[in-house]
């Protein structure tokens, strides 16, 4: 897991092509000038705009991805995300078609506040929309990145 700023978006095009047109979408649309949707940023690569209210942590859930890495970026509000690595976690049965995996299991917090992104690996189980004090809404930028 990487945790950064939008300004240092662009440094992470050196990761290969799918991290540089989706950074350069992520930092374009750092303002949220986007409707809530699927936007297509490549054939293999596309973001997601979403909004959701956050949850107390008993009702939140791990999930983990096989072919795609996740950069989540906060446009507005904020939310914990428990992190652990998937092997430290009890798995479920892998949904092939959907490219993804439940998990169970106690892993550590962080703060995902406003301009602030995660990036995700395959490895990195996710907890996310977890309320921080009192829930509120949160608006974000999900990236979904094909492992190549």
């Amino acid at each position: 897991m990487i945790i950064d700023q939008i300004e240092r978006a662009k440094f992470y095009a050196s990761f290969g092509e799918g991290f540089e047109k989706g950074m350069q979408f992520l930092y374009d649309h750092r303002t949220g000038d986007l409707d809530l949707g699927r936007y297509e940023i490549s054939d293999d690569d596309y973001a997601l705009v979403q909004s959701y209210e956050t949850k107390p942590i008993e009702e939140c859930h791990f999930e983990a991805h096989k072919r795609y890495i996740d950069v989540q970026y906060c446009i507005s509000g904020a939310e914990g995300i428990s992190w652990a690595l998937t092997d430290h976690l009890h798995q479920a049965e892998y949904d092939d078609q959907k490219d993804f995996v439940r998990l169970e299991g106690k892993g550590d917090i962080f703060p995902l506040t406003a301009g602030n992104f995660f990036i995700l690996f395959p490895s990195d189980a996710h907890q996310p929309k977890i309320m921080i004090e009192k829930s509120a809404t949160i608006r974000k930028i999900v990236l979904k990145i094909r492992v190549r």
